[in-house]
């Protein structure tokens, strides 16, 4: 037999062996309407095994269409009869020929045989007389296998013959050739190659009586491939040029096969912000992720779809997208929803700072980037004066000039602040220590939408202290 290794890797080619029965069945005298039986028939259904049928034996329902031999006229009047044909499968199939010889139980005997012809044991026989190719795979026709699966075809003929087995995929192949037994069943075991496509397998069969039959089954072959797929979140809806935006993400492989160096990139306004590499994804696992990126200063103000994007070495790729808005702060409670850090250098702005605002970062620095709330005016904050003399704010021993008017301060007891939104910083500052604590309880208790105020602090009870029903606006 020659084998050709093509779309298969050959396991083994074996066939079942047909069964063969030393059972005798009882031989008693002839009983009223029980007698051996001949006649041609056509199965009306796909043969069936029963555990309490005839003793546990395959069997179908026929119909009788010629009798061949009744000595004691049982099928006379019979049209239609179950015949139960032994423990092993014949593949009997709905439509075939047969040639049944067997015992009629028709209405005495055995209750498991009682109107059934048993054609099995002693000298009876089914016979399929009708010529028949069968072709199968293990998960079915019309199925879907990947590339690396195994596969198993199973085939046979209900009579000797002499077939061919052909495969269709990429090319024309004969997978065997050669003779078969008929009612034997032959496995046929291989491994499913690329390319992705359809396979037709094709068995053609010739029988010694020179009929030829063919039967077809198709299956449908997938490559394995990763499938990525990609969820970001952003925390931060509005920025400022050159701020640190934070995403977190997860990537999901839901393929079959791995998914190898994979790569994440992050662009915004056609540019690449961010890369880098996360090794290897296995199929049916995800992996999260978190980066940080930073928008660039040269940008406009506007909103910017920013895409995330993951690919890995089989060119499987996956996108994200989400939006940030490009925007100076508009108002003082515009720029407290931001993410902004504290500016403050005296330890009692610290003090004032972390009392109020206790989860906020207090940094003694100013940093480059990112929207900053300078706490105090420049006698006590350096990084204030040059964004008061933008402002026009002027600050001297023991006042305050803003806009033309001048606000008097007394220690301990009188105290103005000012609170003033230019582009990234917003300043919250006073002459002394108690208008500065008053102008951040104010900016803190109240919405506020608007750039600038003025704030005024009395010590009503004379406790040196501030109270929130001791501060006013002003402006």
């Amino acid at each position: 037999m020659k084998k050709q290794v093509l779309l298969f890797t050959f396991i083994f080619l074996f066939s079942i062996p047909p069964f063969s029965s030393t059972t005798n069945l009882p031989h008693s005298p002839s009983l009223a309407n029980s007698g051996p039986v001949k006649f041609a028939a056509t199965a009306l259904e796909n043969e069936k095994y029963g555990a309490v049928v005839c003793y546990g034996s395959y069997y179908c329902k026929v119909h009788v269409d010629k009798v061949l031999s009744d000595p004691q006229g049982l099928l006379s009047n019979v049209n239609t009869v179950e015949v139960c044909f032994g423990p092993n499968s014949l593949g009997v199939k709905l439509g075939d020929k047969l040639e049944v010889y067997g015992y009629y139980w028709k209405k005495a005997g055995p209750l498991q045989n009682i109107g059934r012809v048993v054609g099995y044991g002693s000298n009876y026989y089914v016979h399929i007389t009708s010529f028949r190719v069968d072709l199968w795979v293990d998960k079915g026709c019309n199925s879907k296998y990947f590339t690396g699966d195994s596969l198993v075809i199973y085939y046979g003929a209900s009579n000797n013959a002499t077939v061919q087995l052909i495969e269709v995929h990429n090319g024309t192949f004969t997978l065997y050739q050669g003779n078969v037994q008929g009612g034997i069943l032959y496995e046929l075991v291989g491994v499913v190659k690329p390319p992705a496509g359809i396979i037709t397998f094709t068995l053609k069969g010739w029988s010694l009586a020179g009929d030829y039959v063919e039967n077809s089954c198709v299956v449908y072959v997938a490559e394995k491939k990763p499938a990525l797929s990609l969820d970001v979140n952003s925390f931060t809806e509005k920025v400022i040029p050159g701020e640190t935006v934070k995403v977190e993400g997860v990537i999901n492989n839901s393929g079959e096969t791995n998914a190898s160096s994979i790569t994440l990139n992050l662009f915004m306004n056609n540019e690449t912000l961010y890369s880098s590499s996360l090794g290897d994804l296995k199929g049916g696992e995800k992996k999260g992720f978190n980066l940080n990126f930073t928008v660039p200063e040269s940008i406009e103000e506007g909103t910017y779809n920013v895409e995330v994007k993951v690919n890995c070495s089989e060119n499987i790729t996956a996108t994200a997208t989400f939006q940030i808005t490009v925007e100076y702060p508009k108002t003082i409670s515009d720029f407290l929803s931001r993410n902004y850090v504290i500016v403050a250098v005296t330890d009692i702005d610290k003090q004032i700072a972390s009392s109020l605002f206790p989860e906020k970062e207090i940094l003694t620095v100013l940093p480059s980037k990112g929207c900053v709330l300078l706490l105090g005016g420049p006698f006590a904050n350096p990084y204030a004066e040059d964004k008061c003399e933008v402002a026009g704010i002027k600050f001297e021993k023991d006042k305050v000039t803003f806009k033309g008017q001048t606000y008097r301060s007394t220690w301990e007891t009188r105290d103005y602040g000012v609170v003033y939104l230019v582009d990234r910083f917003l300043l919250v500052m006073g002459s002394y220590r108690y208008g500065t604590k008053s102008s951040l309880i104010f900016v803190k208790t109240h919405p506020l939408i608007i750039k600038e105020l003025i704030i005024h602090w009395y010590d009503r009870n004379s406790d040196h202290k501030v109270q929130i029903d001791e501060i006013i606006k002003i402006t």
